[in-house]
Formats: structure tokens, C-alpha cells, sequence
């Protein structure tokens, strides 16, 4: 196993919301230490009061054990329009208005019937509905109902649950199991729907695994939740629905939002999804912040903020269980080449691996992979012609240098030299099946993203502030679901708020990220904007990159980046525009600084960059001096300027200044730009009239 250690308190370096530490109340411990024995019931326990205990002690989450529940007798004087009160207080249990579906058994309180239940006092031991079929509704009036051997709420058998959180009402629900501990390991786990609701507080910590787990659809709206696990803080594996309510989420050593299926259900609908339309999250994850196993929504007007990894202050050290896989990613030209990897062990001893092709229908590169053992000291890699029948390799075409074992990479990245092979690590787990790179040096050896989807991201709505040491937000495509698609890996923004810092991709879409709206602002990524295909069509975005601004890489399509509207802003210390394919030019407002040396370029394109509308004034260090093509109304221009952190750069159109850039690198002495109308000037001055955005930028719209 390999583990890292994750900071636990930093200064959080510009902050984008002000966060406290949150402890929950003391009184969740305190109750730990109270004495079962202690506990009085009015209620007839069975004759059979061992049957329940043996029972529970082979329970696990696939519910494979059939419960034998406690003989009942309903209550003649049992009052249907009434609720059932269970008053836990002075630690003795009485039922009120008994329908004689609740019984104690030992330490569980079982319900065994359709209706509402109303619990109250303080309870060490389980809450277990069995009721086949049934709606069950769950009140909390100040109760808290604690468990260091089972799963203190547990409902087994029903058709849906609602547990209700009542108007100024605390209540606590805690698992003191060990982390080891796999049975039914959550504080409330459901195997029915489940929704979660009310106007008072509900706590919920688990020791043991998750916080809230149900295996269908979960839904919260209206309370006051605060949920604490090691694992999953909150899961449903069909579907999670957030619509209102004030959620803080505390993922010590995983996700906080998580789904897990993405199969069709019987009612012909998608699963998978986490859908969050209202409230205000506070999301604080060791690993991924939301990761939804389909589709992640977010519409109307929430407020999102997401914390992973090093940002969140209540992380823990992760342990990453190694598959033994390492990847192998070989550009076109070795395309008629097959592969075996010589290993040297730790212990002197060297072993052979041959490479299985995932897939070659990507524009740029193919993928391999192969099973490796623990304990490897280098790498070398042989190469056979698809003409070469040896195995021998003595008789190979191509071999590489010995490499170095490197633990925090899975990848090999092969190219072809004239006789020989070069190979350098590589990360692949970024962008599957197909696409691999580098990307921040310093990644986690596990995913912290964000807001992540296995299909696609839609945000139509709300504020999301996210600090992320992966990631923000990342779609993964290529990957087979269960309902038989392939997961899309699209991202589409068309509104909203979204203030990202990410110590890797600001945005990043394996397939097509689309922007038709909304507020954008990065203010620290490697990359800021990544995808196949890039689509601008309104909003505002701005980004400061530490590498490319945007990126348009290899995958499915040929790469392109489509400026349509919109305003987009870009600091970049690589390349400002960079496309594997093609940029094009319609409409809208550009603004690019890139890099200050000339190994980079302000415009970095493969094929082609044609304008035919819109303004762009870009900047950046000579020496990848490419151009823009413009036909119909657009003009395009080149320039040499001299500047220096003090200057503004400003393009007039035809007498009146379009786009202006305050400098804020060095050695930027390179521009190009396009424009429509009859003339354009380039002016480089000490100080503008206009009043710039943040003081970087200004755009005449």
C-alpha cells in the first residue's frame, strides 16, 4: 500500500470563503459512555432475546441474511391518526400510542410497521426498521441515538423512509465502530430511498465508514445537516438530490457527495446522478468533494464550497491499495510496433511483461498496459516490428535507456527516436482510456477533485467556490457504463458563479466543455480550461494559469477551440491558446498573456487559427511567432512591442479602444491580434483612462 500524508492545518492562501473549523457537539461522545444496562423498557421484549444479537453479528451491506423479526401483537387501543411516541428520556424507553409494531430486543428497537414514529431522550444501541413494503416516518425531537457495535439506524427492510429533523430540534446520530468494522458501516444506512429533512439539526458522525449510505435515491431538503465520516459522508448509490437546507460535509479520508451506479432502473430512469439545486454546502474531502458515478447537475441557486485534499482542514492520511498496473502511451509512429518491458526487482532479479493495446482511435497516441509486481528498481522497454516474429529481446527493433522507478507515476510516454527508444514518466489516470499527461507535478496519488462526473457536469446556476488540489471540475469520458453507454466527458456552464483555485486543471472535460455563460474566474490552476473541444459562447471567464491558459487536446475529434462570445481573460506562464488541432474565430472578446520566455507561445496551434469575427489582443514573449488567419469582415495583425510590468496595452478599432492588458510579466515584446473594422492601432503607454477589470483588463462592449 502506499500512503501519503496530507497537511491537516495551512494557511489557506487566498481564500475564497472564510472557513472555521467546525466541531461537532460534545454531547455525541459523551453519551458513549452511558450503560446499556441502565436501560428500562415498558415494552415486552420475545421470549427468544438472543436471536436478534446472533443475527446482527453476521450482518453486512449485501443483505444477504434474512432477519427473523420479534412476534408481534397489535395494540387494540392503537390510535392510526396518532403518531407512535418513543420517549428515550431519564434512559428509560416508553412508548406512547404503541401500535404494537415497536419492540425492544436487547439493545434495538425494532419498527415493523408503516407509520410515523416520534423519537426523543437518549439511546445507546440501534433503531431497525423491517418494514417490508411500508413508508416509514421518522421524527427526531432531541434525540440522539449512539452505537459502538452495530449501525445505529438502520433501516433494512422498507419501501422509502423520510426521517424528519423537528423545527428547533438537535439531534445526533453516531457510529463508534472501528474503521475495520463492514457491517451495514454507516451512522444511517438505508436499503430503501431515503430522504432527509426538516426545519431543526441533525449530526451525524461515523467511525466506522460512511456518514448517510442508502443503496437507492437519497433526497435533503430543508435542515440543518452536518455529517462527519471517514469514508463517504454522504452516498446514495442510485441517486443523491440536495434541494435545500444548510449542509456542511466532512470527508476525513474520502468523498463527501458520492454516487455509484449507472445502470437504468425499472422505471426506465438514469442512475447515478447527483443533482443539487438549493441550500448552501460546505464540502470538506480528503479525496473528491462531489463524484457522481454519472451525471452531476447543479441548477437553480446554490452555494457550493468545496475544499479537497491539503485545502481541507480535517483531512487525514489516505492509504491508495496499488493495482499493479502500469500504462504505456506511444505516439503514431510506433503505431505498428508491439512492446515488452523489462524489470529489474529489488531483489537483483529481472522479469519480462508483454503490453495489451486499450485503444488506438485516438488522433495522437495509443495506450498499452500491463500487470507489474511491488518492489521494481527500473524500467527498460523493447520494441518489435509488426514484421519481427522474434520474442527474443536479443532481436528486438528498438530499445530504450534504463529508467529509474518513479512511484508517483503510472505511465510510460514513448517516443521514437532514429534507432532507439525514449521513455519518461507520465501520469494516465487524468484522462482514460485515451488521453495521459503530466499535468501538476505534485498530484495526489489518488483522486481530490473537486466536482467530478463519469459523464458530464451541467451547471446552470449558483455560486461554487472550490479549492482543490486536483482538479476543480473534471468529466471523465471513454469509460463503459452499466446502462451500456460510454461515459461522454462533457462539461457545460451556462450560468452561474464559479471562483475556482486548483493546484491542476482548472476545468477539465475529457470530451467538450462548453461555456455559453455565467462568471468564471480561476484564479490558480496548471491549466486553466482543458478539453477535446472547446466551445466559448458567452459568459465571462477569467483564468491565470501556470501552463496553458486553454488547451484543446487529443481525444476523440480532431482538437479545436471555438471562440463564438463572450469575454475570456487569460494570464498564462505556458502557452495562452494552445490547440492540438484548430482555433476558431467568430465573435467575442479575447485578452492573452502568455509566457515571458520564447519557449512557449501566446498562440499555440497545430493546424490552423481562422477569425472571422470578435477582438483578440494577445501578448507574450517572440520566438513561436504564429499568426491568425482572417477572412470575411475580420483583420488580423502581428507586432512587435516593447513592454514592462508598468504598461498597458491597448487596441483601438477604428478610433476607439476595443481591449487593453495590463502587463504583468516581463519580456513581453510579441503581439498578434484580430479585430473588425477599418483600422486598428496598437499603443503601449504607462497608464489608460478606461477603469480596467480588477485592475488587469478592460473590454468596450
Amino acid at each position: 500500500m502506499k500512503k501519503k500524508s496530507l497537511l491537516c492545518s495551512i494557511a489557506l492562501l487566498l481564500s475564497i470563503t472564510s472557513c472555521s473549523r467546525i466541531d461537532f457537539p460534545t454531547s455525541l461522545s459523551q453519551t458513549s459512555s452511558l450503560d446499556n444496562s441502565s436501560i428500562i423498557s415498558s415494552v415486552e421484549s420475545t421470549k427468544d432475546e438472543s436471536s436478534l444479537s446472533s443475527s446482527q453479528n453476521n450482518l453486512n451491506s449485501s443483505s444477504s441474511i434474512t432477519l427473523t423479526p420479534p412476534e408481534v401483537f397489535e395494540d387494540p387501543s392503537y390510535d392510526s391518526s396518532s403518531d407512535t411516541v418513543i420517549n428515550l428520556l431519564n434512559d428509560k424507553i416508553t412508548v406512547e400510542n404503541n401500535n404494537g409494531y415497536v419492540k425492544l430486543e436487547n439493545d434495538v428497537i425494532w419498527i415493523l410497521k408503516e407509520g410515523t414514529y416520534s423519537f426523543s431522550g437518549t439511546f445507546i444501541g440501534q433503531i431497525l426498521i423491517n418494514a417490508p413494503e411500508a413508508k416509514v416516518n421518522i421524527d427526531l425531537n432531541n434525540a440522539s441515538i449512539t452505537n459502538s457495535s452495530k449501525c445505529p439506524f438502520l433501516i433494512y427492510n422498507a419501501d422509502k423512509c423520510e426521517i424528519s429533523a423537528k423545527s428547533g430540534t438537535t439531534n445526533y446520530i453516531k457510529d463508534f465502530r472501528s474503521e475495520e468494522n463492514d457491517d451495514f458501516s454507516s451512522s444511517i444506512y438505508a436499503e430503501c430511498d431515503l430522504e432527509i429533512k426538516g426545519k431543526g439539526s441533525l449530526f451525524v458522525e461515523s467511525n466506522s465508514n460512511n456518514g448517510i449510505h442508502t443503496k437507492d435515491d437519497l433526497l435533503i431538503k430543508n435542515l440543518s445537516l452536518h455529517v462527519k465520516a471517514i469514508n463517504n459522508a454522504i452516498k446514495g448509490n442510485d441517486s443523491l438530490t440536495i434541494e435545500s437546507g444548510n449542509i456542511t460535509a466532512i470527508s476525513t479520508k474520502g468523498d463527501c457527495l458520492k454516487t455509484t451506479n449507472t445502470d437504468i432502473s425499472s422505471k426506465g430512469n438514469q442512475r447515478g446522478t447527483i443533482t443539487i439545486s438549493g441550500g448552501v454546502l460546505n464540502l470538506y474531502a480528503a479525496c473528491d468533494a462531489i463524484d457522481a458515478a454519472y451525471d452531476v447537475i447543479i441548477n437553480n441557486n446554490p452555494t457550493i464550497n468545496c475544499y479537497t485534499d491539503s485545502y481541507s482542514q480535517y483531512s487525514e492520511e489516505v492509504s491508495v491499495v496499488s493495482n499493479n498496473i502500469i500504462y504505456l502511451k506511444a505516439n503514431q509512429s510506433l503505431s505498428n510496433y508491439s512492446f515488452k518491458l523489462l524489470v529489474t526487482l529489488e531483489n537483483g532479479s529481472e522479469e519480462i511483461y508483454s503490453f495489451s493495446k486499450i485503444s488506438d482511435s485516438f488522433s495522437r497516441e495509443i495506450c498499452f498496459k500491463t500487470s507489474i509486481p511491488s518492489g521494481i528498481k527500473t524500467y527498460r522497454l523493447y520494441a518489435f516490428s509488426s514484421t519481427n516474429s522474434s520474442t527474443s529481446l536479443d532481436d528486438c527493433d528498438l530499445k530504450s535507456d534504463i529508467l529509474n522507478a518513479n512511484t508517483k507515476y503510472d505511465c510510460l510516454s514513448v517516443s521514437k527516436r532514429t534507432t532507439s527508444l525514449f521513455i519518461t514518466w507520465a501520469t494516465y489516470s487524468t484522462k482514460r482510456p485515451g488521453g495521459m499527461q503530466e499535468g501538476n507535478p505534485n498530484k495526489a496519488d489518488y483522486s481530490c477533485k473537486g466536482i467530478k462526473s463519469s459523464n458530464s457536469i451541467i451547471i446552470s446556476g449558483g455560486t461554487i467556490n472550490i479549492k482543490s488540489h486536483d482538479d476543480a471540475l473534471h468529466a471523465k469520458g471513454g469509460e463503459t457504463l452499466e446502462n451500456g453507454s460510454i461515459g461522454l466527458g462533457n462539461i457545460s456552464i451556462s450560468d452561474g458563479y464559479l471562483c475556482i483555485y486548483s493546484d491542476d486543471d482548472g476545468i477539465h472535460a475529457d470530451y467538450t466543455l462548453s461555456i455559453s455563460g455565467g462568471n468564471i474566474e480561476i484564479t490558480n490552476s496548471y491549466e486553466g480550461l482543458e478539453g477535446n473541444i472547446i466551445n466559448i459562447a458567452g459568459g465571462s471567464t477569467k483564468l491565470i494559469a501556470k501552463d496553458d491558459g486553454i488547451n484543446a487536446t487529443s481525444y476523440k475529434d480532431t482538437p479545436c477551440i471555438n471562440i463564438s462570445d463572450g469575454i475570456l481573460y487569460i494570464d498564462a506562464a505556458g502557452d495562452g491558446i494552445d490547440s492540438n488541432g484548430n482555433i476558431v474565430m467568430s465573435g467575442g472578446y479575447v485578452l492573452a498573456q502568455g509566457p515571458s520566455n520564447s519557449g512557449n507561445g501566446v498562440l499555440d496551434y497545430d493546424r490552423t487559427f481562422t477569425s472571422t469575427g470578435g477582438y483578440l489582443l494577445a501578448i507574450g514573449a517572440s520566438g513561436m511567432n504564429q499568426s491568425v488567419s482572417a477572412s470575411g469582415n475580420a483583420k488580423s495583425f502581428t507586432k512587435s512591442i516593447s513592454t514592462n510590468t508598468s504598461s498597458y496595452v491597448t487596441l483601438m478599432v477604428d478610433g476607439v479602444n476595443q481591449l487593453i492588458i495590463k502587463v504583468s510579466r516581463s519580456n513581453m515584446n510579441y503581439c498578434v491580434g484580430s479585430y473588425v473594422g477599418s483600422s486598428y492601432l496598437i499603443s503601449v503607454t504607462t497608464s489608460v483612462s478606461e477603469t480596467l477589470v480588477d485592475n488587469i483588463y478592460y473590454v468596450n462592449i
